[in-house]
């Protein structure tokens, strides 16, 4: 899959995912959802992104695999003396990959973990991978030459700490480390997700009318498994 393929998707995931309420919360899986029994004021707007829709992410981007060959060799020299001897342990392809990362958002921290397995020499061993994320709130210009004015708008930045993952294989009297290192950071590489103006239409006794939102000045809690943004709201 493409660089672009993914990100297109990811980006898509992340907006489909959550749920919106206007003056409310949200209860139940990600979903559009408004609550008409409550007052909703018309200043405010409450998004919720689960968890699961980072996890959704999470499974486009897939396994990470890298291979390669390593020969891993230990040196003896006679003491007080030049002569040295090399001698070679082993040489062999490697294989290394990580799988199920997951997302874990809590108040405190989003976190990032996966299960790796790194192969060579006929050995096999498991290694762990862990990091967390940021979601930072953040400004963009938006608009097309020839077009109205460019104007700025609120977005959301999803980044992951990189990670410097090296896999270890034990063989008999030697623990050697693979010459890798995993970082995860660059498949989660998102662009600036817009809180952009939305078109919303609805019917009255009247007949159809539409208006338009346009969040602004939002706030990003963390949560229990989903993360909050509250913005401000302008209907027009």
């Amino acid at each position: 899959m493409s660089g672009r393929r993914t990100r297109s998707f990811l980006v898509g995931a992340f907006l489909g995912g959550a749920a919106i309420l206007l003056g409310g919360s949200a209860t139940g899986q990600p979903s559009a959802v408004v609550q008409p029994h409550r007052p909703l004021p018309s200043n405010k707007v409450i998004l919720r992104v689960y968890e699961s829709t980072f996890n959704g992410l999470a499974s486009a981007v897939g396994t990470l695999k890298l291979t390669g060959h390593y020969t891993y060799r230990v040196t003896a020299c006679v003491p007080g003396t030049s002569i040295c001897t090399s001698t070679e342990v082993c040489s062999s392809d490697w294989t290394a990959t990580v799988t199920n990362l997951r997302f874990t958002i809590s108040p405190s921290k989003i976190a990032v973990t996966g299960q790796g397995h790194a192969s060579w020499c006929g050995v096999s061993t498991p290694f762990t991978l862990e990091t967390t994320a940021d979601v930072t709130k953040t400004s963009m210009l938006l608009g097309l030459p020839g077009r109205a004015a460019p104007r700025t708008e609120d977005a959301i930045l999803v980044r992951v700490r990189p990670t410097d993952v090296q896999p270890v294989v034990n063989i008999p009297g030697y623990a050697v480390k693979l010459p890798i290192h995993f970082n995860v950071a660059p498949a989660f590489a998102l662009p600036p997700i817009p809180l952009a103006t939305s078109l919303v239409s609805f019917e009255t006794a009247a007949g159809s009318r539409s208006l338009r939102l346009s969040p602004s000045q939002a706030a990003i809690a963390k949560r229990d498994h989903y993360l909050e943004l509250q913005a401000g709201l302008r209907l027009w």
